[in-house]
């Protein structure tokens, strides 16, 4: 073999080998340019799917299903017709959930909050995501029980306090709504807050009874 390497360099191999070598290196190169052009071909291809079909990591459900049936009929219909992609929607679920969410509420640890409910859209933009956590606050007006407020941000946003009566430090729950870059009206937002906000209370047994404020009417699109 090191000889036919040497010979050919000493130019002692006939031109006709030397023609069918160089033939070959070129449909080499060639092959190995059309291959790297497929590769590049492909994985643009698969970059495009990701980017209409984006890696997600929660369970596909229906906004009937989802967080523990928080979704009323009004509701599931105002942001089908939102024009969201809701017909099929995904929820980071947690097995230990609910345990942890009464241990957390009952701890009197202010600081600790529990995620109960996180939905991303059928694009994998997150739809909504509802947290709950136990609260110092005592300063509700009298006779309320439950109460709304509307934070401003970048995106919609509703908190709900709940005065449940627990003892110790954090007598009171806290609840957090944060939606994504998709509109959510105002009722669908208090409605489900008021829904998470009710299996909240009776997860940690408030002593208290709590009456939710109305919710805002819903307006047919």
């Amino acid at each position: 073999m090191v000889f036919g390497v040497a010979a050919e360099k000493a130019g002692l191999v006939p031109r006709e080998r030397r023609g069918e070598k160089s033939r070959v290196r070129g449909l080499g190169v060639a092959a190995s340019v059309l291959a790297l052009v497929g590769l590049a071909a492909c994985g643009g291809g698969d970059q495009d799917k990701k980017q209409r079909d984006p890696d997600i990591s929660g369970t596909a459900t229906t906004l009937e299903r989802a967080c523990g049936g928080i979704f009323d009929p009004a509701s599931v219909k105002a942001l089908h017709k939102a024009s969201v992609d809701t017909e099929k929607v995904y929820e980071e679920r947690d097995p230990g959930e609910h345990a942890d969410l009464v241990e957390a509420l009952t701890s009197g640890d202010d600081q600790e909050s529990v995620t109960v409910c996180s939905l991303e859209d059928g694009r994998g933009a997150q739809l909504v995501r509802m947290s709950f956590s136990a609260s110092t606050w005592t300063r509700f007006p009298k006779g309320t029980t439950a109460q709304f407020s509307s934070l401003q941000g970048a995106f919609p946003a509703e908190s709900l306090r709940i005065d449940c009566g627990m003892s110790g430090n954090a007598p009171s729950l806290d609840g957090l709504l944060s939606t994504g870059y998709r509109a959510i009206d105002l009722p669908v937002r208090r409605a489900l807050l008021a829904h998470a906000g009710a299996k909240a209370a009776a997860a940690v047994h408030c002593p208290n009874h709590v009456v939710f404020p109305p919710v805002p009417t819903f307006v047919p699109g």
